[in-house]
């Protein structure tokens, strides 16, 4: 949702680096291949920082964590 609202916004680059081999996250390639781009965003963009070097595409978001990223995403 919120990878929408910034592209409606303009605030989304027409290049968006590939998850898979460039982040430091291990777990890259289990990331679903229609989430890929969005979750590259979210990465670059410092709004999703994983969990000890795992991005956790398959677990659920808490409370906690989902505040987090929308604090991150509305403090740029």
């Amino acid at each position: 949702m919120l990878y929408r609202f910034a592209r409606w916004q303009g605030g989304v680059a027409n290049s968006v680096a590939k998850i898979a081999d460039e982040t430091a996250f291990t777990d890259a390639a289990q990331i679903p291949a229609y989430a890929r781009e969005t979750a590259a965003w979210a990465a670059e963009n410092g709004l999703i920082r994983g969990s000890a070097g795992q991005f956790l595409p398959n677990a659920g978001a808490t409370r906690a964590q989902t505040a987090a990223i929308s604090h991150r995403f509305c403090e740029q």
